[in-house]
């Protein structure tokens, strides 16, 4: 079995992170190197090099968090700085109060974040 992500998987936390980026780097991509090594969209591709059957599983419906406090929001991305922040150097700090505080003012001006999920699995024999 092999668990991966999906394209989708924390798009409106990617996209939250690439704003705040964007004001200390412009031009900054939040890149998934490792969703691209191995994705929900190019496992089956990959996997029947060392697999004769290869079935891709996704939920009916794709899971979503709905966090009413921004410090979960900053606590994740500072978890992931080593490796999606390697480009921002000494910034990731930075990057990770930017994120707080938009996060917080959208938690303020809707009552909470939605960040979605796209995950499943490759059962392969």
């Amino acid at each position: 079995m092999a668990v991966t992500n999906g394209a989708g998987h924390l798009a409106s936390l990617r996209a939250l992170v690439q704003e705040a980026a964007a004001r200390l780097h412009p031009g900054w991509v939040w890149a998934d190197r490792l969703s691209a090594a191995l994705s929900l969209e190019n496992g089956s591709e990959q996997l029947p090099v060392a697999f004769d059957d290869v079935r891709c599983v996704r939920p009916a419906r794709p899971g979503r968090a709905v966090v009413t406090d921004a410090d979960v929001v900053a606590g994740y991305v500072a978890s992931v700085g080593d490796v999606y922040g390697r480009d921002l150097q000494d910034d990731w700090d930075r990057l990770v109060d930017a994120v707080r505080s938009r996060a917080a003012r959208i938690i303020e001006a809707e009552g909470s974040l939605t960040v979605e999920g796209d995950v499943g699995a490759f059962l392969c024999t």
